[in-house]
């Protein structure tokens, strides 16, 4: 529970960086894009945990030895996000299943890390745009946030 706390405390405090005219303009752009990259977000989850179920299944072949991606649904999913994030570690493909695994690998591949990831860059220049076409406001608007008066 601390090192939740932590990290939090840790979140707020980047968060303060919108009250310096220095450090605003991208403490917005990285709440923008956050907001911006949620529904992604859940297309990558989609196709990530599809590729570990399809991962699992196959492990499922490697009976009394070690399975590549580890047995159960939650590894076959860490498995799958790894090779989303750039892993390309294809050594556990001993079996005869090694050539679907091969074919699940490139599609895995092509699919979350070069189409998904490139979408994300988009969505992301998109945002980015957005935040630079309205500078200006977004400064006054924070500054404003940061001189305003509660009664």
């Amino acid at each position: 529970m601390t090192a939740f706390a932590v990290i939090l405390m840790w979140m707020k405090l980047f968060y303060f960086g919108r009250i310096f005219l220095k450090t605003a303009t991208t403490v917005t752009m990285v709440i923008e894009i956050t907001k911006d990259m949620k529904y992604f977000m859940i297309f990558l989850l989609i196709a990530i945990a599809g590729y570990g179920n399809c991962y699992l299944i196959l492990s499922r072949n490697y009976i009394g030895e070690e399975s590549f991606s580890g047995g159960t649904y939650l590894l076959s999913f860490i498995y799958a996000y790894r090779q989303a994030m750039g892993e390309f570690n294809t050594d556990g493909f001993v079996n005869t299943d090694k050539y679907y695994l091969y074919a699940l690998w490139f599609m895995n591949v092509i699919m979350t890390l070069i189409v998904l990831l490139n979408l994300l860059i988009a969505i992301m220049s998109d945002t980015f745009d957005r935040i630079r076409e309205s500078l200006d406001n977004n400064m006054y608007k924070e500054l404003g946030k940061r001189h305003s008066v509660t009664d």
